[in-house]
């Protein structure tokens, strides 16, 4: 059953059938799975821009009661928390859905706020993989350009949204205007229109040149590298993700730009809410809870958020 706010039963970031409210925290494809024409949405500006250009079709956007506001997450741009200073519950609730704590350069920074219920998202559970400092991964992709544009083009495998634009900003930083497939663009325009500043131009069969960098989502990565293939001898492949950090991708290079925050990041952003409860949900929640419990916290696995209304009364009851 989804959490109560107002005369409302919100989903958050997922298909409940007893919702008739869609929180979407941020336009990711695995956050939007509860998202229905039929319901109102509660999601920031931004992400509701995104989500319709992804969509094709627009969304009903619902105005948050007075009790309930939403808070930058760090992830991307227009990624939300929902904090909601619950009456039915008696309890302050704070919902994450995806987060950082490093600063992202195409992202507000996070904003945490206390709160007795925290809902925590688990994409990386494990206390052994720490990110290093985003500064420090930029600065190595940035030299990494540098050395190889003398020699061929770069291809950076990317998602559309949101890592892509942090490469394009990189790009940006050190004097490049990259070229980016046609679904890049779309979502950069969004970010522009936001007031991110991005230089970026559609990739263009005719103006494949050997000093340039190229953004496309791994789908389109194979047939750009024939086409590249064509005209030059050596093509650099690329891509930027967290997952670098402990999975191979058959590229030449990879960089780990994570969007999320690793253990030691969501240890700090508990340690700023200060919950009485911690609840994991994700395809790695029991895992999660199981490692914030070894340090100390109360922390449960919901797995599935389905459950989550059930499990705030009953800690609530017992309180």
């Amino acid at each position: 059953m989804p959490v109560k706010l107002a005369d409302y039963f919100v989903s958050l970031d997922t298909y409940e059938k007893r919702a008739n409210v869609n929180f979407v925290s941020h336009a990711h494809a695995d956050h939007m799975s509860g998202l229905r024409a039929s319901r109102p949405c509660i999601a920031s500006e931004a992400t509701m821009q995104i989500i319709e250009a992804k969509k094709h079709r627009k969304f009903e956007s619902l105005q948050l009661p007075k009790n309930a506001r939403m808070l930058n997450s760090g992830h991307m741009l227009g990624a939300k928390q929902l904090y909601i200073d619950s009456e039915h519950y008696g309890a302050r609730i704070l919902y994450s859905g995806d987060y950082q704590m490093q600063r992202s350069p195409v992202a507000e920074p996070i904003e945490t706020i206390e709160a007795d219920i925290l809902i925590l998202d688990s994409t990386y559970p494990y206390p052994n993989i720490e990110f290093e400092e985003k500064e420090l991964v930029i600065g190595a992709m940035q030299s990494y350009m540098r050395d190889k544009l003398n020699r061929g083009p770069i291809l950076f495998s990317a998602f559309a949204t949101s890592k892509a634009q942090e490469i394009i900003r990189i790009c940006n930083d050190m004097g490049i205007t990259p070229c980016a497939s046609e679904e890049v663009c779309r979502i950069s325009d969004i970010y522009c229109a936001n007031g991110v500043p991005l230089e970026y131009q559609p990739i263009s069969e005719k103006e494949l040149s050997s000093r340039n960098v190229y953004i496309a989502e791994s789908r389109k990565i194979d047939q750009l590298r024939m086409e590249l293939s064509r005209r030059h001898s050596r093509i650099f492949a690329a891509t930027a993700s967290g997952f670098a950090k402990f999975m191979r991708f058959n590229t030449d290079v990879q960089f780990t730009l994570s969007d999320h925050a690793d253990f030691k990041q969501a240890m700090d952003y508990i340690e700023h809410v200060a919950p009485k409860v911690i609840y994991t949900c994700g395809p790695s929640s029991e895992t999660f809870a199981r490692n914030l419990r070894a340090f100390g916290k109360n922390a449960y696995s919901i797995g599935s958020r389905s459950k989550i209304n059930e499990l705030i009364l009953y800690n609530t009851e017992k309180q």
